[in-house]
């Protein structure tokens, strides 16, 4: 059996049976491009924290009673706004957003009420004719909108210069064409309206982060999958000099990821924020794997085989270790699959498929091309070093062996050392999560929530959602009382900014002239209206919610055990109710928590199977051993410029770390493959080596960059945890190029040297 488990053997096959494999990879790409054509795009961020954990349970229950959380569209509008002309305007938009189809509410200061008078009769706080109004006028028709319940730290600015528009669409405008179609609606009438007062309007809210989200995928996807192509097209030509290797190498890469795209429909999954960047890893697998088959059959070529017999040894030769680099690249994508978080398990499920795929794509579609392909031209040179870039990466390749073979105690002192001080600083990176790195930084979407963070008392929110005992309806004494306890509990908390809950209606209806405890008619007349935001439909559920500025994970963490501390006396006092501490900042602050730490145990379980697989592959000790800090060394590194970039560790670079190992750990099997070789050879172990260094060196190098740049190509990314993704992904995949073309030859070395002494002392 071969390192590579006789898979191999797949392309020998598909070079004995040309015709059927090409008649199959013709109906397999069809069936997959159609499959392709029917992805969707999933663009809501809730489904990144998906799990059986109660917390996320318990959202889903409250969005289920509360649900105009997920349908709010918010247009923030800024600019002199308690001018005449400029508030009519306002007032006009309001009232043509009402008038909407399929919106349920709107809410704005327009909606604010004066307290009731002796009779029960409720006045607009903004007047229907403001022209009486002069500039102190105006100036007292904010302070008194500003003392409103409804609008103070909630819907307008302190210094009136910024307001909220609160449209909440109907429950069934859901699906995403229907949701563009509705926001497009709102903005044009917000573009109609404001046109001329100098006012702007930004939009953000669920469905607004939806679109723009999937706009950012459908933009990414393009770049990603053409740039990175050509890129691979590009530095396939500049190496090799000829169209036809070209052709030979970048058909089973197109074809791939065709294959893959077909794949992720057929298992029900979309693109999404980390699953968007899949093909481009099957994409740059499938270049690398390519490469090192056109070197080798180029090799042959220029050895004086025919055609056949250099494809035929290139696949016996450099199959093993492409089908093993797959193997552990797709080890380290299926330990994420592991991962309880279904948005992380199936990237790693897609990822795993993606890279198994591209293998069979070159296994199959290599032999079968080059056969085709290359009998059409003439010549068995090595292009390749008679270009500037193969005399430079020759060149390179011999420094590298000459540094690593005559230096190795160097080498490795150095890399042992510079791999404990970065991993000192990896394991001091704190955890770190924010929603708002889901969004492109100009977009209207996170301008929106920085300026309602900057001038309202936030967009984040934490709630305490309450059901009252079997019996007990929501507005009655005793669930009123529960939840004015439970808002004092939340309006104690500094990092809180104010709060909303039923018992500020009640206060509001009873600071007019109303007697006391006359709320509970008011109350029960507009239990439909309430039932959007503090009011349950059921009729015994009631929320009080908190708001307070973006934060990260970290910080919202001791304010989350804060609340919860403070509601357990609450909760000891009325054991009938059942109150819990929810929302989704609440859900991401603990989910992403765990996640990281859940991700780093598959990435250190990733890696101890990979490095004893290379040893059990291989059948030696030596190998296991020997591919220990070459590969530590790579995921070392990374993690110290998150650390030294204030990056933190986020959930994007761990999965990044796992890819990037699963990838940079194919280096390490072609440098042992070719040294087996290169042994079978000559006798002398320091030659043998210096050969595997210069021989295997350039395609090395040239199969990096390939690597390098086409993952480079997610930095380009509007979302900046993809653009996170990139950065480290590069980094990592750089330092382990420099791992397996220094180190490793130094440590092969060291133990070369090592097994002379002892058996010269024999």
């Amino acid at each position: 059996m071969t390192a590579g488990f006789g898979l191999e053997r797949l392309g020998l096959w598909s070079l004995r049976h040309t015709r059927v494999m090409a008649v199959l990879a013709v109906i397999l790409t069809l069936l997959s491009g159609w499959a392709a054509s029917k992805l969707e795009f999933q663009s809501n961020i809730r489904e990144i924290f998906k799990s059986n954990a109660a917390d996320y349970a318990v959202l889903e229950d409250m969005i289920a009673h509360f649900p105009a959380t997920e349908h709010d569209v918010i247009a923030v509008v800024e600019g002199d706004l308690f001018r005449p002309d400029t508030l009519e305007d306002l007032r006009t938009l309001h009232l043509e957003l009402v008038l909407l189809d399929d919106v349920d509410a709107v809410t704005s200061v327009f909606s604010a009420y004066r307290p009731p008078n002796e009779n029960g009769d409720l006045a607009a706080l903004i007047p229907a004719d403001l022209s009486p109004l002069d500039e102190a006028g105006f100036d007292h028709l904010r302070r008194d909108l500003l003392a409103h319940p409804l609008v103070t730290d909630k819907l307008l600015a302190k210094d009136g210069r910024l307001a909220l528009f609160v449209v909440s669409l109907a429950p069934g405008v859901t699906a995403l064409e229907a949701v563009r179609a509705k926001v497009d609606e709102i903005r044009g009438l917000g573009t109609e309206t404001l046109t001329g007062t100098g006012a702007t309007v930004r939009y953000t809210g669920m469905p607004q982060i939806r679109l723009t989200i999937v706009d950012a995928l459908q933009r990414d996807q393009k770049i990603f999958r053409i740039v990175g192509f050509f890129i691979g097209i590009f530095l396939t030509w500049l190496f090799f000099r000829r169209l036809s290797y070209v052709i030979v190498v970048a058909v089973p890469v197109l074809t791939a990821i065709v294959w893959q795209l077909g794949a992720m429909w057929l298992l029900g999954q979309s693109v999404n924020i980390i699953t968007a960047v899949v093909p481009t890893l099957v994409m740059v697998l499938s270049f690398s794997d390519g490469l090192h088959m056109m070197f080798a059959a180029a090799r042959n070529r220029e050895n004086g085989m025919s055609v056949r017999d250099a494809v035929e040894a290139s696949v016996i030769d450099v199959g093993p270790a492409a089908a093993l680099t797959s193997l552990t690249t797709t080890l380290a994508l299926l330990s994420l699959a592991v991962v309880p978080h279904p948005y992380i398990a199936g990237f790693g499920l897609a990822g795993a498929i993606g890279a198994t795929i591209a293998f069979f794509g070159v296994i199959f579609l290599f032999p079968l091309l080059a056969v085709a392909v290359l009998n059409r031209v003439d010549g068995t040179t090595a292009a390749f070093e008679h270009g500037w870039i193969g005399h430079l990466s020759v060149r390179l390749s011999r420094q590298a062996a000459a540094i690593s073979i005559g230096h190795p105690g160097t080498v490795t002192v150095v890399a042992a050392v510079l791999t404990a001080i970065c991993a000192g600083l990896y394991l001091a990176n704190p955890t770190y999560y924010d929603y708002r790195s889901n969004l492109p930084v100009k977009s209207d979407a996170l301008i929106g929530v920085s300026r309602i963070d900057a001038t309202l008392a936030g967009s984040g929110t934490m709630a305490v959602y309450l059901t009252m005992p079997e019996g007990q309806d929501a507005l009655a004494p005793e669930s009123l009382s529960l939840i004015a306890e439970a808002q004092k509990v939340l309006a104690a908390d500094p990092m809180i900014g104010t709060t909303w809950s039923l018992q500020d209606v009640v206060d509001w209806y009873e600071s007019g002239q109303r007697p006391t405890g006359s709320a509970a008619a008011f109350l029960a007349e507009n239990r439909e209206h309430l039932a959007r935001r503090v009011i349950g439909a059921d009729g015994r559920s009631a929320l009080v919610t908190g708001y307070f500025p973006n934060s990260d994970a970290a910080a919202l963490l001791p304010v989350i055990e804060r609340l919860e501390n403070g509601l357990d006396t609450l909760r000891a006092a009325h054991p009938d109710a059942t109150i819990r501490l929810t929302g989704f900042d609440l859900v991401a602050a603990r989910a992403s928590t765990a996640m990281i730490r859940q991700l780093n145990y598959s990435l250190i379980g990733a890696v101890v199977v990979i490095i004893l697989l290379i040893g059990v592959a291989l059948r030696s000790r030596a190998a296991t051993l020997l591919s220990i800090l070459p590969n530590v060394l790579p995921i070392a590194f990374g993690g110290a410029f998150l650390y030294l970039s204030d990056f933190g560790l986020q959930f994007t670079s761990v999965i990044a770390f796992t890819i990037s190992f699963g990838i940079a750990v194919d280096s390490t099997i072609h440098m042992f493959n070719r040294h087996r070789l290169m042994r079978a050879e000559t006798s002398d172990p320091i030659m043998a080596l210096s050969r595997t260094v210069t021989t295997l060196g350039p395609v090395l190098i040239i199969s990096t960059v390939v690597l390098v740049l086409g993952l480079g190509t997610t930095v380009t990314s509007l979302l900046p945890n993809v653009r996170l993704y990139g950065y480290v992904s590069v980094l990592v995949l750089m330092a382990a190029f420099f791992a397996n073309i220094l180190l490793l030859p130094a440590l092969l070395t060291l133990h070369a040297r090592w097994r002379m002494r002892r058996e010269q002392s024999r």
